[in-house]
Formats: C-alpha cells, structure tokens, sequence
C-alpha cells in the first residue's frame, strides 16, 4: 500500500478522513517511467488520475506551444496531471518518473462518501439526498470550506431552461455559475464564422461557468439547452465568495 503521509500532500486527497485516506491508497498503483515514456497522450480520454510522486514531467500540447514542466514536489505538481479529459496535453517523462494510478470512479465515491458522512443533509437544504451524493462526488468540490457548502444551496437560484436557450454565449461574459439539474446541455464552438461544433454534453449534477468565472474571460463555448431542464444557477459575486478560491487550482490544470 502506498504512503499515506505522502498522499496528504495531494489534493483532493487532502481532504479526506484517515479512513478514507487509507481506502485510496489501498486502491492506488504505483507505476516507474524512464526518461521519454510517455504516460498518457492528447486527447486520451481514459478513466485514470495521476498523482506526480517523484521526478519531472513534461506536459506538451500543441507543436509550437511552449510546453509545461511539473516537478514533483512543487506546487503544480500537487493535483492531479492534465485531469481534464480528454487531455490537454501529452505527459512525457523528463527524469525517471514514478506516480500513483488511481480509477476516477472509486476516488470520486470515496471522496463522496466521506463528505456526505460529514454533512446533514438539512444543512444544504438538500431534498433529494442521492442527487447530492452524486454532486458531492465531484472532486471540484472537494476544497470548499464546510460553511461555504451549506450556504452554496441556500444561495443558489432554480431557473427552468427551454429548448435551444442559449445560456452562455460563446466570446460574451458568464454571469453566472450553472449545474444541470435535469436536462441536458450542450457546447458548441465556433471558429471565424464556421459551421459550430458539437464538443460535448453535459448532463444533472454537471456544472460549467467556472472556467470563464474564474479566468476573468470570455466564455470559450456556447452553452446551449437540448430540450427542456432546469438548472440551479449562482451569481457570481457568491461564485466569487464561495467557490473561486477552491476551484481556481484545477482550472489552472
């Protein structure tokens, strides 16, 4: 089993109990890479997550864009590399590296099931105790202070939504941070007046704005319904208050 005083270190790992924590490093595998081994590639949409425990890696993008150096033990190094999927980036070894591999699926559970065991379900002024669980499990919430999370329901507004809305409009301001609640909704993109592209689909307990929010920027895609759903939506001057700070490190990765 791996270290679990060397695991503390990661987030979100660091906010598990000591009993959680013992469980995913129960459930971790520690793989070795030599200089040039690649660990994942751009546009791997695998089921994995990657803690950096020793060495250098290198994550490229595009030719041409300057590439990013993790070194263990930084700061950089103390999420989970490239998380976002599909990948962002190709993960090459810059020294022999070694890092813990874990299943997304039983760490986001676990990271779930011991939040929830920390919280009454009243105090979210929370009614359907499974639809939480299953937002809880997402590990973007796993750094937000206990009081901002029993506020973040009491501060958030329910908005019907209506086939076609456009909720966020590519290249314009967000307003407002959103989880789908039922429905779906999709994103497109469009680049110099093309056709727009379908890049994904996001379903209840999903949530986007946080990219644009935290970023100060213009949202990169359009957010737009498909089919009728309902949406609880967060101002931003709250986003900026309850959220901003525990989410702004995984945006940067």
């Amino acid at each position: 089993m791996l270290d679990r005083e060397r695991l503390q270190r990661f987030s979100p790992l660091d906010t598990l109990s000591a009993e959680g924590l013992s469980r995913a490093a129960e459930a971790m595998t520690e793989r070795r890479l030599a200089i040039g081994d690649i660990l994942f590639r751009k546009g791997d949409n695998d089921t994995l997550a990657f803690f950096l425990l020793d060495g250098n890696v290198t994550l490229r993008s595009d030719p041409g864009a300057q590439p990013l150096l993790i070194r263990g033990g930084s700061d950089s190094a103390l999420v989970p590399l490239s998380r976002l999927k599909p990948r962002r980036y190709t993960a090459i070894a810059d020294t022999p590296v070694t890092v813990a591999v874990i299943e997304e699926a039983p760490l986001n559970e676990l990271l779930a099931v011991d939040r929830v065991d920390n919280y009454e379900v009243d105090e979210v002024g929370a009614t359907d105790p499974a639809w939480l669980f299953k937002l809880m499990a997402n590990p973007l919430y796993a750094k937000v202070p206990a009081e901002h999370f029993a506020t973040l329901f009491c501060r958030m507004e329910a908005v019907a939504a209506r086939d076609g809305q456009i909720l966020v409009r590519q290249g314009e301001p967000c307003e407002h941070y959103y989880i789908v609640r039922q429905g779906k909704v999709r994103l497109w993109c469009s680049l110099s007046g093309d056709t727009p592209i379908l890049i994904e689909e996001l379903g209840e307990g999903d949530a986007f704005g946080d990219d644009s929010l935290v970023r100060g920027a213009p949202a990169e895609l359009s957010y737009i319904m498909a089919g009728d759903g309902l949406l609880l939506r967060l101002s931003k001057a709250d986003f900026d208050r309850l959220l901003k700070p525990a989410l702004a490190e995984w945006i940067a990765n």
